[in-house]
């Protein structure tokens, strides 16, 4: 770039502070984990389902139509204007006879079970990670701490130390650039 640009940086870092977020309702309200719930939720309508589909459909219709121009009726053409209109009524009743087993409601049973056990397990995966994760940063947190309070002020006396030897001709250049 032909502009001119300054890099600036803050006089003293601050590492984020993060509070203790090990909060299972937090965890339970990930995305994810509801995703898995959700499956769980699935599961159990579609046994519902299942179930309604096991029940008797009962119907009931009604027609009303015009057929308009000539038509034969016992033998004989017969024309039917608008004013002519043809009403029939359908009622029914639907019994399955191949319907879902008790087998294959357990095996919905099942299924359900095991969505809500993977949702479980998932949580506490996703918690042992959480976990894991504020170790480690409470871990470089102390680190941090350590190179800031400790590391830092050394190395400067080190480095002070070698220039103020160097200057009065008490080391040589090359213990300078070791120190």
């Amino acid at each position: 770039t032909e502009e001119s640009f300054e890099i600036v940086s803050s006089e003293k870092f601050e590492p984020l502070q993060v509070s203790d977020l090990l909060d299972s309702s937090a965890v339970a309200s990930h995305p994810a984990i509801q995703s898995l719930y959700q499956g769980a939720k699935i599961a159990a309508e579609t046994k519902e389902v299942q179930k309604a589909q096991n029940m008797p459909d009962f119907t009931f219709g009604y027609v009303n139509q015009s057929l308009i121009g000539f038509h034969t009726v016992n033998g004989q053409e017969k024309y039917f204007d608008a004013g002519n209109r043809f009403n029939s009524v359908n009622v029914g009743i639907a019994i399955p006879l191949f319907s879902a087993t008790k087998a294959k409601m357990k095996a919905l049973d099942y299924e359900k079970q095991a969505a809500e056990a993977n949702a479980i397990q998932q949580q506490k995966v996703l918690m042992a990670r959480l976990q894991n994760g504020i170790n480690q940063y409470k871990q470089e947190l102390q680190e941090f701490n350590y190179y800031e309070q400790q590391a830092l002020p050394n190395a400067n006396n080190i480095v002070a130390a070698a220039q103020l030897g160097y200057k009065t001709g008490e080391i040589s250049y090359v213990e300078y650039l070791y120190a």
